[in-house]
C-alpha cells in the first residue's frame, strides 16, 4: 500500500462487521482484490503501468455500501458476500465495462446474487460504485414498491436496467458518505443501521426496472393513478400508509405503483412525502417569522424533525431553517 487507509471497528453482524469503515489506497492488486469483507474474489490486471487502486467501504449489518477506483484495466471474477445481492454501477464510458461478456449501457446496472459467478471486466481504469444488501432488505422494499418479493418482480439476469442510473449513483454516493461520517458505533446500531438499509434498498427499488406483468390497460392505468392521486391530495397534510391507499382506491398494490410510477414517476407514498416537503417549503417562506420549522413539520405531517430536515435537505439542497431565514 502507498497511503495507509483507516479502518475502523465496531461490533460483529451475521452478513457484515456493522461498524467498519474502510478507506484505504492499494498499489498491489492483489491485496486490493482480497481487502473487501466478505467477498471471495481476484484481479487480473489487464494493462500496462503501474497499479493503484482505492477501496471505500461502510457496513450495517445487512450492507455494505461504497466503491472502488482501478487505474488500471481488470477482469474481477469470484464470488460476492453468502445471502446478498450485490449491484454495482460502472462510473465509465457507455458499454466500456463488460460483466459475462455483456456491455453495461449507461441505464443499466449491474447485478450479481450471492450464488452466482462474478465476472466483471474493466479494460480502462474506472470507477465501480457498489452496494450489497441482504434479501430481507430487497423483500421488505419490494413489497412496499411491487407488492412481491425482490425475486419475483425484478427479473435475474446480470444486467438489470434502471430508469435513472445517475440519480440511483448519487443516491449511492450520499449513503456512503452519510455511514464514512458518523461514528462508526452508529453502523452497529439497530435504529441508525437500519434506516440506511432501508433507504438503500428503497433507492434502488425506486430505479430498477421490475419484471412486465399482465398489466391494465393505459386507460384504466391512468385513472387507477388519477383517483390515487386525488385521495393522497385530500389528505397530503398527513402520512398515507400503502395499505389505506389500496383501500381507498380499491385496488391491489402491484397494480397501484404501476399506475403511479408510470403517470408521476415516482411510488405513491414517495410522492405525497415530496408533496408535502413542497408545502412545508411553500409555507417556510410565506410565514417567515411567524412560524418555524417545527411547527411547519408538524403542520404537514412529519412528526421527526431529524428526519423531515435530512429529508428537506436532501430534495431543495438547503436545511429547512435556512429557507426560514431567506424569509425573515
Amino acid at each position: 500500500m502507498d497511503a495507509p487507509g483507516t479502518e475502523r471497528q465496531a461490533a460483529a453482524s451475521p452478513l457484515f462487521p456493522a461498524g467498519v469503515v474502510q478507506d484505504v489506497a492499494f498499489d498491489d492488486f492483489d491485496a486490493m482484490a482480497a481487502a473487501p469483507r466478505a467477498w471471495d474474489q481476484h484481479y487480473l490486471k489487464l494493462t500496462k503501468g503501474r497499479f493503484q487502486g482505492l477501496l471505500k467501504a461502510a457496513h450495517t449489518a445487512g450492507m455494505q455500501i461504497g466503491g472502488v477506483t482501478w487505474s488500471s484495466g481488470v477482469l474481477v471474477t469470484g464470488s460476492v458476500p453468502r445471502g446478498v445481492m450485490t449491484l454495482a454501477i460502472p462510473v465509465a464510458p457507455d458499454g466500456v465495462a463488460r460483466t459475462h461478456g455483456v456491455p453495461v449501457r449507461r441505464d443499466q446496472i449491474v447485478s450479481v446474487a450471492d450464488r452466482d459467478e462474478l465476472n466483471f471486466t474493466q479494460p480502462l481504469g474506472c470507477e465501480l460504485l457498489a452496494l450489497s444488501l441482504g434479501y430481507a432488505l430487497l423483500d421488505r422494499a419490494a413489497a412496499t414498491f411491487f407488492g412481491e418479493t425482490w425475486r419475483d418482480a425484478v427479473p435475474k439476469a446480470p444486467i438489470l436496467s434502471v430508469l435513472h442510473a445517475g440519480r440511483l449513483a448519487a443516491e449511492f454516493r450520499r449513503l456512503h458518505a452519510l455511514a464514512s461520517e458518523v461514528d462508526p458505533a452508529c453502523l452497529a446500531e439497530s435504529g441508525f443501521g437500519e434506516r440506511l438499509e432501508i433507504a438503500a434498498a428503497e433507492a434502488v427499488a425506486a430505479q430498477v426496472a421490475v419484471r412486465q406483468p399482465r398489466r391494465m390497460a393505459s386507460v384504466q392505468r391512468r385513472a387507477l393513478a388519477r383517483r390515487a392521486h386525488e385521495y393522497l391530495l385530500a389528505n397530503e397534510s398527513r402520512p398515507v400508509g400503502i395499505a389505506e391507499l389500496c383501500v381507498a382506491v380499491g385496488a391491489p398494490e402491484r397494480s397501484l405503483h404501476l399506475a403511479f410510477r408510470e403517470h408521476f414517476g415516482l411510488p405513491p407514498v414517495a410522492y405525497l412525502r415530496v408533496r408535502r416537503l413542497h408545502r412545508a417549503r411553500r409555507a417556510l417562506l410565506d410565514r417567515g417569522a411567524a412560524t418555524t420549522v417545527t411547527a411547519t413539520a408538524t403542520d404537514w405531517g412529519f412528526d421527526h424533525l431529524g428526519e423531515f430536515a435530512v429529508a428537506y435537505r436532501h430534495l431543495f439542497g438547503e436545511t429547512p431553517s435556512q429557507t426560514l431565514r431567506r424569509r425573515v
